[in-house]
């Protein structure tokens, strides 16, 4: 619910691209060098064109060691850097999840933030071999006007968690059952794009105006994941073969729940849970 004080953008905004640049800035140090990568709504809208991208709170990474929070600020120096010389004020927070460096610009007013994901060793340890495969088999990106660089995670290693999150979501609120009574989510027309887009943006708006309620938020996160994964299937497609094996290290397969099986049939009508 925290991420609603911030506005919700697409990296077709100058403010988002900055952050990008920032992002990459982290390349610039031996000690982030190759340490994290773009996951999330950001990564979501760097594989689709601009007409399709939902705006999005915040910019995500996944970075691949643990960190306390000291070891954090030193982790996140370059793009502090980065951020302040290009005329931005900073602050750096520990959340509750994440690492959070807040960026504001003094002229336009607008802010964002970068959410640095937080593990302590222990916990890290046991996900180590996942982050290094889906650091493997991320893309490259070019920050679009800006002579910079970052790592995006794989379509494949995007959608699971955004599924996970949505059988738990089914489980919490079987009503969400109503959103898949159409069968099969494909194919996904011009017109579903810009109606599931003023769809988003309503209930964001609803869920800014009731910040305090977690129904209204679980709702909005449930839609807005299930229109990312639609909208890189039917934009980019999966390999099949990758998806599986990221299902199985999120330990999807394992799991043979309605909630599971539903929600992956109305999504991927010809994948095969076992």
């Amino acid at each position: 619910m925290g991420k609603l004080k911030f506005e919700a953008r697409t990296l077709d905004e100058d403010i988002v691209r900055d952050g990008l640049c920032a992002v990459a800035a982290l390349d610039n140090s031996s000690v982030s060098r190759q340490m994290a990568f773009l996951v999330g709504g950001i990564a979501t809208q760097s594989y689709l064109p601009s007409s399709c991208r939902r705006p999005t709170s915040d910019m995500d990474l996944a970075v691949r060691r643990s960190l306390t929070y000291s070891e954090f600020r030193n982790f996140a120096k370059e793009a502090v850097t980065w951020l302040q010389d290009n005329g931005y004020s900073t602050a750096v927070a520990k959340g509750h999840n994440a690492y959070n460096l807040t960026f504001y610009d003094p002229d336009t007013h607008q802010a964002s933030v970068i959410e640095f994901a937080r593990r302590n060793a222990q916990n890290f340890g046991r996900i180590q071999a996942r982050l290094t495969r889906e650091y493997q088999n991320a893309r490259n990106k070019v920050v679009e006007e800006r002579d910079a660089r970052y790592t995006v995670s794989s379509p494949e290693d995007i959608v699971v968690p955004k599924i996970l999150r949505g059988i738990g979501s089914l489980k919490r609120h079987p009503a969400f059952f109503d959103l898949l009574s159409s069968g099969e989510a494909f194919p996904i027309t011009s017109e579903d794009v810009e109606k599931n887009l003023k769809k988003i943006r309503v209930l964001r708006g609803e869920a800014v105006i009731h910040i305090g309620d977690p129904d209204l938020c679980e709702r909005l996160r449930f839609e807005s994941d299930l229109y990312d994964v639609r909208l890189l299937a039917e934009v980019i497609g999966f390999n099949p073969d990758y998806l599986a094996e990221s299902m199985r290290d999120w330990g999807m397969l394992g799991e043979r729940s309605d909630e599971n099986r539903k929600l992956v049939g109305y999504l991927f009508p010809n994948f095969k849970i076992g």
